[in-house]
């Protein structure tokens, strides 16, 4: 009778044991983050972040790319350097200029995005405003890197360059309208985003500002695809381009299938504005 009273202790506290490591298992996995670098069939440069087809066919993109992987904005893929690791040299006027406007060029699109997180309920627009933020963060750091003053106050809505304030303005105003309008202003910062990192890395000799526009071509990239794939959902029509041309969107569409990314709008280029995003 002891021995079995033993037997039964012991199972007992076997199966015990056994449920604690399942709660444990059960609560870890409810409670964790799933990293950018792990979703299926994502996109991104050197790590395969993105959005997966769930995602991108929802109204909730995951607003991570690949820029936005470290705290401090410096880890931009695997295999490439950590921007404090590359070499410090002199800026011509031209790279100067560049990150200036880069700065409140991204700071447009986060209080652009964070103004419509306020107007509607789809929290793709609290979420790509994250990845501004970490976007700004990043030129920021370039800025501090190379002794530039950050050219505007942190204030939504208030910036230094005349053609942003007055983009930030119409871009505001026509996505007050409709979901459908907010979705094409962020599909148009983003195209113009696009064209101005474009004509600016040509300008760039320094290999850590190079290394930061890339990245954020690309997360530019990510960005228009979510906004212009839930356009097409949305409303049923195809996403046209605003502002790229022909050869700009092709190459655009050439980046998704490379990294096997889902596009969900056939638009074709009408190109409204040309390099340097037009509106300056």
């Amino acid at each position: 009778m002891f021995k079995k009273a033993i037997g039964i202790t012991i199972l007992v506290a076997v199966i015990g044991v056994l449920a604690f490591g399942a709660i444990n298992r059960t609560s870890a996995k409810a409670g964790e983050t799933l990293p950018a670098a792990d979703v299926a069939a994502g996109y991104g440069n050197g790590n395969s972040n993105g959005w997966t087809e769930s995602e991108r066919a929802s109204e909730t993109p995951a607003a991570a790319t690949m820029e936005d992987n470290s705290a401090d904005g410096f880890g931009y893929g695997a295999g490439e350097p950590l921007i404090d690791t590359l070499p410090l040299g002199e800026l011509n006027q031209a790279e100067t200029d560049g990150l200036l406007f880069m700065y409140e060029e991204e700071k447009l699109a986060r209080d652009v995005y964070t103004y419509f997180a306020t107007l509607y309920t789809q929290p793709m627009f609290s979420n790509i405003a994250a990845s501004e933020q970490t976007h700004m963060d990043s030129v920021g750091g370039l800025l501090e890197r190379y002794d530039l003053d950050v050219p505007v106050a942190d204030t939504a809505g208030v910036f230094n360059n005349a053609d942003l304030q007055q983009l930030y303005t119409d871009l505001t105003a026509s996505g007050a309208q409709s979901l459908a309008d907010a979705l094409l202003a962020g599909a148009a910062i983003e195209e113009i985003d696009i064209l101005d990192l474009k004509a600016r890395l040509p300008q760039a000799d320094q290999a850590d500002i190079q290394q930061v526009y890339e990245s954020l071509l690309y997360g530019s990239y990510n960005h228009l695809n979510a906004f212009s794939s839930v356009y097409a959902q949305q409303t049923g029509v195809p996403y046209e381009p605003q502002y790229m041309s022909e050869s700009d969107w092709a190459e655009y569409q050439a980046y998704l299938a490379e990294n096997g990314s889902y596009y969900g709008g056939n638009g074709r280029g009408r190109g409204n504005g040309g390099g340097g995003g037009g509106r300056r």
